[in-house]
């Protein structure tokens, strides 16, 4: 695929160029990111879905992303990596990987997770700020997708 490079290649420009750690490392238009998954291969991938975590979204962008999610949620390769709430995208992510028996990391920060009612995941980071909860996303994930979402996405 064109677009997308190495994670050498990454680090040799992000070095020499001064630009951001935590800049993304794939950028795909929404079409080609089943045909990732189709081509990665049988090596584990752990797959952060940025979303929103509120019902109060249009219901087209739901039934879409629910559509998308139930088909990444079937590849026996993919585990999740999210915000770490049931509500909204980030719910159905939740419950259709949890519902498929595939390992769910929650990301969240000191604050959040002191705060939250949810306890859905099977591993859990805390980092103590917005800046570093983003950092660990980036560092543990292989794939970032992000999808319709409030002003976190």
């Amino acid at each position: 695929m064109t677009g997308v490079e190495s994670p050498e290649q990454y680090i040799n420009r992000a070095d020499s160029s001064g630009i951001s750690k935590v800049e993304p490392r794939r950028l795909l238009r929404p079409y080609n990111i089943l045909e990732v998954f189709l081509f990665y291969g049988g090596d584990l991938m752990k797959l952060f879905v940025g979303c929103s975590s509120k019902d109060n979204i249009d219901k087209k962008y739901l039934d879409d992303c629910e559509i998308l999610i139930k088909k990444l949620a079937k590849f026996d390769n993919i585990e999740l990596v999210y915000g770490n709430d049931t509500r909204g995208i980030m719910g159905i992510a939740y419950r259709e990987f949890s519902s498929n028996n595939k390992k769910v990391t929650a990301v969240s920060t000191d604050y959040h997770h002191k705060i939250e009612i949810n306890k859905a995941y099977d591993e859990i980071v805390v980092t103590d700020s917005t800046t570093g909860r983003f950092e660990e996303i980036h560092k543990i994930s292989d794939v970032l997708l992000f999808l319709p979402g409030g002003l976190g996405t």
